[in-house]
């Protein structure tokens, strides 16, 4: 049941949303969702974050959406849902020590990957990363500090994406103030 509430708010993060040629307006974006039967949305920034109630599965959530805003806008939007209390949860994380985050030029990471990666995913993963960086696995999440900032970055992004299924990322910030405001 869509817009159930606020006890079974859920989070979409969308990759790719106003990048490049693709740019949306917040009230473009809101008419998308409504055309997936989500007559409600919270839309943080510009970027594809949106808050939604309803009741069923993530897994349920994220074929909607995938298939309904693929119908509206014409394209491909991959979606990473998570549960009110996931994102809480990402947001409280300080899986980076005050020094680390002092010797980095970059800001602190979520990435967000549609599984949990395997040992031997996650070992493919690690030696992606640069040796000045520093990642934390936590579930279906990578905390990421890059030391410098993501548009200098050495990590092979695209790699990534292979050997997890795609990828989305937000920073830790991002993340903190969505919870704040919203959940």
């Amino acid at each position: 049941m869509q817009d159930a509430g606020i006890g079974h708010r859920q989070v979409a993060f969308l990759r790719g949303m106003n990048l490049g040629e693709r740019r949306l307006t917040n009230e473009e974006l809101a008419a998308a969702f409504a055309s997936c039967g989500y007559a409600h949305v919270d839309l943080y920034q510009a970027s594809g974050n949106a808050i939604i109630d309803d009741t069923r599965t993530e897994d349920a959530v994220l074929d909607v959406l995938e298939h309904g805003l693929a119908a509206a806008l014409g394209y491909p939007v991959p979606v990473f849902v998570r549960t009110a209390a996931d994102v809480r949860r990402l947001a409280a994380a300080t899986p980076f020590s005050a020094a680390e985050q002092a010797a980095s030029d970059g800001k602190p990471q979520v990435i967000f990957l549609r599984h949990t990666p395997s040992s031997t995913q996650l070992a493919e993963i690690e030696a992606l990363v640069p040796v000045a960086d520093h990642l934390v696995a936590d579930g279906r999440h990578l905390h990421w500090l890059p030391a410098t900032g993501l548009a200098d970055t050495d990590l092979d992004l695209r790699r990534l994406d292979a050997l997890t299924g795609g990828t989305t990322i937000r920073t830790h910030g991002t993340v903190a103030r969505l919870a704040a405001k919203f959940l």
